[in-house]
C-alpha cells in the first residue's frame, strides 16, 4: 500500500499566519485617516469635544471590524487540520480523514487552540467556527481515496458538509434524498454511536444567507434519507424498519424512540405534534409531513391536537374508546336499515362526548351518524356493576376491559347526523351556495384539513363541541381569502377566543365583529373579554345541564340534546349582544370605549343567566326576574341597612340561642369606622340578599352576614351571590368565615371547589355554648390536601369517603391517624358531634385566634363536608391531620 504511505508522509507547506482580505488595506488606510483632520473639516458649530469623542469612538469601532477582516481564522483552522494529517493535498486532490477529524483527540486540540481575532484579542476555536472554515470545502474521504487507488478509478471530490444553496433547496425532497456529501453539520456535535448526546440547537446559514432551522433540517434529513420515509398509495407516510425489513407506520412513540436523543426532543416536547408545530413549518407547508402522519398515543391534552381515529378490526366486533368497548358489529354496522361493511367505516372522536361513524367510499369520507359516548357517571356506574358482579375478584384493568356498550345500547346511542339542523340556511344565501357549504361540512376530508390548520396554531378543535366545530368549518369555507385571519386569531386567543367567535354560530357578519375586537384591542384586554365571555358560557352550560337533568326531563321526556343547546344559546343572547355592540363602538372613532364598562355589563348578564335558569327550574314567570340589580357598596344607605337588619333577624330565628348576639354584632358593623365591602342584591330597590367582606389584621378577608330574604328563596339569588361575590373574592384573597353546623347550606362552602373552604377550627360564639365552625378558603393550599379534588387527576368521590367512615365512639383509637371520616346526625346527636369536634379541631376565640392553653398536637382539618342526599341532617366529615 504505497499510496497509503504516501498520504500519511505528506507534510504541509508553511502558510502565512494570516491571510489579508482583498481590498482590506485600502479600507484600513481610509479608516486610519488622522482624527484631527476629520474634525477640522467639520463646520465650526460642530467642533465640540462631545462630537470629536463620538466620532473617535465610531472610528475605533470600525478599526476593530477591519482588524477582523484583515485576519481570516479559517486558514488557521485548516493549518491545524494539515498539521494533524487530516486535510491533505495528494495528487491534486483534497483528501480528508473524517474518522480522525471527529475523534476526541483532534476536537480537544481545537478546544485548547486560541485564535487572534483582533488587536491582540483571542478566542478559543469552537465547532461552529470549524464548520465556517470548512463549509465550502470539497474533498475525497480517506476511505474513498484509498478505494479508488486500489481499484484504479478516478477520484472525485464532493462537499465535505451538506450546505444548501438556499432555504428552498434545504427542503427539496430529491436533494434531501440524493445529494452527495460526507457530513451533516450536527454530526460535529456528537452522535449516538459515539456515546455523546447529539444536538440540533445550532442553526445553519445557507449559501444565500437564509437561516435554516437545524431541528427541521436534521429531522427531514434523517426521516427521508436515513429512514427512507415514503408515502404509499393510500397517502400514508411510512419509514423503513431495519429489523422487520419493511416500511411501517409512524407514531408519536416511534419519533420519541428514534429522535429522543436529539436536541433534547424527549425533554422539550410533549408530543410529535408540538415538535412539528414548533420547528417544521417548511415541511408542513410543503406537505412533506402532516400532523396526521404521527399518531398520538398519549392522552395528554397538550399533545392531542388531532382527533383520534379508530379503524374497525375484522377480528373484533368492538372498538375500544377511552376505556370502553362499543359494539360495532361482527361483519357489518347495522344502522337505520343499512348494513355497512366494517372495512368501509372508521370511528372518529368528534368532541369529548361524541364520536362519529365515517363512511369511506371511493376515496371520499363522510360522517353518516354520531355516537353518544358514555359520560364519566355512566362509565363509573358500569364499572361498579361489573365489580359488584365479580364479587370484587377483578383487577382494575380487568374491570375496564369488561366495561362495554352492547348491541342493544348502541341502537339507542347512534343518531343520524342531520347537518342542516345544526347549520340552517343563511339569510340571502342562495340554494346553490347553501348546498355548496353543506357539502364542505359533510366532507370529512375538509373537516380534517381545518383540524390540521388549527393544530398548526397549537389548537385541538375537537375540544370544541361538535356543533361549534361545524360552525368553524363553515366559517373557514365562507371566509376563503380571510381564512388566514381566523387562523391568526385562533393562534393569538386560543380556544377561549374561538369559542367567543363561534358563539355567533353561523352568522359570519357577527363573527367578523368578534375578530374586530381581537384586532383593535390590546392582546391583554381582548383576552380578558374573551375569558369573561367563556366564563359566562360555562355558567350557562352548567345551568342547562341542571335543567336538562332535573326540570326539563320531568316536563318533557323527549326533549333532545339539540334543544338543550338552543336553550344555552338563548341564555347567552344578551352577553353576545353586548360583545357585538362593543365591537361596533370600537369601529366608530367618535365613540369613547371603556373595557371596564363591558366587563361589568358581562358580569351582570352572568347574574341574569343564573336567575333565568333558576326561574325556569322553579316554574317562576320570567317577568319576576326583571328589575334585579347587584351592587358593591362601602356604605349601604339607611333604608338598605334597615331592610338588611330585618332579614338578619328573621333568618337567625332558627338559632334563637345566639340570635341576639348575632344581630347586635351586625348592627354595630354599620356604626364603626372599619372599612367593609358589601354585596347587595335588590329587586326593584328591595333588598333580597347581601353579604360583607372585612379586612382582618392578618391580611385576610372575613366573609360574613350572608343572608337571603325568605321571599326571594327559590329564585337562585343565593347562587348568584356566591358566584358573583364569594368565588370572585376567593380568587385573589384568603377568605375566613364562620358557619353554624345546624345550617345545611354550610356544606356548600366546603364542597364547592370554586369556593374551596376547609374547616380549620371551632368557636363558642360569644360564650353562648353554641358552636360555630371556623372556615378558611386558601386556593394555594387546597391542592395539597388529601381529600380535596383541586389539581387532582382523579377525584375522590363522596362514596369513597363514606367507605372510610369510622365510629366516633372509638375516638381515642382514631387520634393520631392521618386521614379518616366520621358521620353524624347533627339533629339527634348534636352534643356528641360538638364534643368530638372540640377534641379534634383547634378551638378559636371570636377573633379567629387560637385559644391559649389547649393541646395542639393531634389536631385536624375537615377538608370535605357534605350532607346525605336523602337526609340533610346526616353529615359526613373528612378529617386530615394538620402537618407541622
Amino acid at each position: 500500500m504505497q499510496n497509503e504511505a504516501r498520504i500519511f508522509s505528506y507534510q504541509p507547506e508553511k502558510e502565512p499566519e494570516a491571510t489579508p482580505v482583498e481590498g482590506g488595506e485600502k479600507i484600513v488606510k481610509i479608516i486610519e485617516f488622522p482624527l484631527e483632520e476629520i474634525v477640522s473639516d467639520l463646520p465650526t458649530e460642530n467642533k465640540s469635544a462631545e462630537t470629536a469623542q463620538s466620532l473617535h469612538d465610531k472610528i475605533r469601532d470600525l478599526q476593530d471590524e477591519i482588524e477582523k477582516l484583515k485576519y481570516n481564522p479559517s486558514e488557521k483552522i485548516r493549518d491545524i487540520l494539515r498539521e494533524e494529517n487530516i486535510l491533505m493535498q495528494v495528487n491534486g486532490v483534497n483528501v480528508f480523514d473524517i474518522e480522525t477529524f471527529l475523534g476526541d483527540e483532534v476536537q480537544e486540540k481545537f478546544r485548547r487552540t486560541s485564535l487572534n481575532i483582533a488587536k491582540g484579542k483571542q478566542k478559543n476555536v469552537t465547532k461552529p467556527m470549524i464548520f465556517e472554515a470548512l463549509k465550502d470545502l470539497s474533498v475525497a474521504s480517506r476511505e474513498d481515496y484509498l478505494q479508488c487507488i486500489e481499484e484504479n478509478r478516478n477520484v472525485h471530490e464532493k462537499p465535505l458538509f451538506n450546505v444548501p444553496e438556499s432555504l428552498e433547496e434545504a427542503f427539496d425532497l430529491e436533494k434531501i434524498k440524493n445529494k452527495e456529501y460526507y457530513l451533516n453539520y450536527w454530526e460535529m456535535f456528537g452522535s449516538e454511536s459515539s456515546g455523546q448526546r447529539p444536538t440540533w440547537k445550532h442553526d445553519m446559514i445557507a449559501k444565500d444567507w437564509s437561516v435554516i432551522n437545524m431541528r427541521e433540517f436534521a429531522f427531514a434529513t434523517k426521516l427521508f434519507r436515513d429512514f427512507q420515509a415514503q408515502r404509499n398509495e393510500n397517502g400514508e407516510l411510512k419509514v423503513f424498519d431495519k429489523e422487520k425489513q419493511e416500511h411501517v407506520k409512524l407514531s408519536d412513540d416511534w419519533l420519541r424512540a428514534n429522535f429522543g436523543a436529539y436536541g433534547n426532543y424527549d425533554q422539550t416536547y410533549n408530543s410529535s405534534h408540538q415538535f412539528l408545530i414548533s420547528n417544521c413549518s417548511n415541511l408542513l407547508q410543503k406537505g412533506l409531513v402532516r400532523l396526521e402522519d404521527f399518531r398520538i398515543i398519549t392522552n395528554s391534552p397538550s399533545g392531542n391536537l388531532l382527533r383520534k381515529e379508530f379503524a374497525s378490526k375484522s377480528s373484533s366486533p368492538d372498538i375500544m374508546i377511552n376505556g370502553v368497548r362499543y359494539y360495532i358489529g361482527r361483519e357489518k354496522l347495522n344502522f337505520e336499515g343499512r348494513a355497512i361493511p366494517k372495512e368501509n367505516i372508521k370511528i372518529v372522536i368528534l368532541d369529548q362526548n361524541t364520536a362519529g361513524v365515517v363512511l369511506i367510499n371511493g376515496g371520499q369520507e363522510k360522517v353518516i351518524c354520531t355516537l353518544d359516548l358514555l359520560s364519566d357517571e355512566e362509565k363509573n356506574k358500569k364499572r361498579q356493576e361489573t365489580e359488584n358482579g365479580s364479587g370484587g375478584k377483578l383487577s382494575g384493568g380487568e374491570i375496564s376491559a369488561r366495561t362495554a356498550v352492547n348491541k342493544k345500547e348502541m341502537n339507542d346511542r347512534l343518531h343520524s347526523w342531520k347537518r342542516t339542523e345544526d347549520n340552517p340556511r343563511l339569510e340571502n344565501e342562495t340554494p346553490e351556495a347553501y348546498a355548496e357549504r353543506m357539502s364542505s361540512i359533510a366532507d370529512y376530508g375538509y373537516i380534517k384539513k381545518v383540524t390540521e390548520d388549527f393544530a398548526l396554531q397549537g389548537i385541538g378543535i375537537h375540544n370544541l363541541s361538535w356543533r361549534e366545530q361545524q360552525w368553524l368549518v363553515s366559517a373557514a369555507f365562507e371566509l376563503r381569502n380571510d381564512y388566514p385571519k381566523l387562523l391568526e386569531f385562533g393562534e393569538q386567543y386560543g380556544i377561549e377566543g374561538l369559542k367567543t367567535f363561534l358563539s355567533c354560530e353561523y352568522n359570519l357578519e357577527y363573527g367578523r365583529e368578534i375578530l374586530n375586537i381581537g384586532e383593535k384591542l390590546s392582546f391583554e384586554n381582548a383576552s380578558l373579554i374573551f375569558a369573561k365571555y367563556n366564563e359566562i358560557s360555562n355558567v350557562a352550560e352548567k345551568n342547562v345541564d341542571v335543567l336538562a337533568s332535573d326540570y326539563l326531563k320531568e316536563k318533557d321526556k323527549n326533549i333532545t340534546k339539540d334543544q338543550y343547546e338552543k336553550i344555552t344559546a338563548s341564555l347567552l343572547r344578551k352577553s353576545k349582544d353586548l360583545l357585538l355592540d362593543f365591537s361596533q363602538k370600537i369601529s366608530d372613532k367618535e365613540k369613547q370605549i371603556d373595557e371596564r364598562v363591558l366587563m361589568d355589563d358581562l358580569e351582570k348578564s352572568k347574574t341574569e343567566i343564573i336567575l333565568l335558569a333558576a326561574a325556569l327550574k322553579n316554574g317562576i314567570k320570567l317577568e319576576q326576574l326583571e328589575g334585579w340589580e347587584i351592587s358593591i357598596l362601602e356604605n349601604p344607605s339607611e333604608n338598605q341597612q334597615a331592610q338588611m337588619i330585618g332579614i338578619e333577624e328573621q333568618n337567625w330565628n332558627q338559632i334563637g340561642k345566639i340570635k341576639d348576639e348575632v344581630v347586635a354584632s351586625f348592627q354595630a358593623a354599620f356604626k364603626d369606622e372599619q372599612k367593609r365591602k358589601w354585596y347587595v342584591a335588590e329587586f326593584e330597590k328591595k333588598v333580597a340578599s347581601f353579604m360583607v367582606f372585612t379586612q382582618t389584621k392578618q391580611g385576610k378577608l372575613y366573609f360574613g352576614s350572608f343572608n337571603v330574604d325568605f321571599e326571594a328563596r327559590g329564585l337562585g339569588v343565593g347562587n348568584v351571590m356566591m358566584e358573583r361575590a364569594v368565588a370572585e373574592e376567593a380568587k385573589e384573597n384568603i377568605l375566613e368565615a364562620t358557619v353554624s353546623p345546624r345550617i345545611p347550606a354550610g356544606t356548600a362552602y366546603v364542597e364547592r371547589m370554586d369556593l374551596g373552604f376547609v374547616i380549620n377550627g371551632i368557636t363558642d360564639y360569644h360564650q353562648t355554648g353554641e358552636p360555630l365552625f371556623c372556615i378558611e378558603a386558601d386556593k394555594q393550599k387546597n391542592p395539597s390536601y388529601h381529600y380535596r379534588n383541586e389539581g387532582k387527576e382523579s377525584e375522590i368521590t363522596k362514596e369513597e369517603i363514606k367507605k372510610q367512615v369510622r365510629n366516633y365512639e372509638d375516638l381515642d383509637q382514631l387520634v393520631g391517624t392521618e386521614n379518616f371520616a366520621l358521620e353524624f346526625d347533627v339533629k339527634n346527636d348534636f352534643e356528641k358531634m360538638k364534643a368530638t369536634m372540640e377534641k379534634l379541631l383547634i378551638v378559636k376565640d371570636n377573633e379567629g385566634e387560637n385559644v391559649a392553653g389547649q393541646e395542639m398536637q393531634n389536631k385536624y382539618l375537615i377538608t370535605r363536608y357534605f350532607k346525605d342526599k336523602d337526609n340533610e341532617d346526616v353529615r359526613y366529615f373528612a378529617f386530615e391531620a394538620i402537618k407541622n
